[in-house]
């Protein structure tokens, strides 16, 4: 990965809340602590166009992409209808 960074798509609001977000709270840790490996893999997943989600650590936390709000949407319109 070119950068230590999991993704620099400037335009997303989730990234922003992501990098924003006190992952030092979780069991997760700070994002500076996390593998290289992980970080790749989150970086597939935010810049993936198909809807994706991660669970990590012993907690199950999901991280996901903006993929998954157009998949959820859909899914609640049709189920609506």
């Amino acid at each position: 990965m070119a950068s230590d960074n999991v993704s620099n798509n400037e335009n997303s609001n989730l990234l922003e809340r992501f990098y924003n977000y006190d992952w030092s709270s979780t069991s997760l840790g700070p994002i500076d602590s996390w593998e290289p490996q992980i970080k790749s893999i989150l970086n597939l997943c935010f810049k993936s166009g198909f809807p994706s989600y991660i669970y990590m650590g012993q907690d199950w936390i999901t991280i996901y992409n903006e993929g998954i709000y157009s998949f959820f949407f859909i899914l609640l319109t049709c189920a609506i209808k």
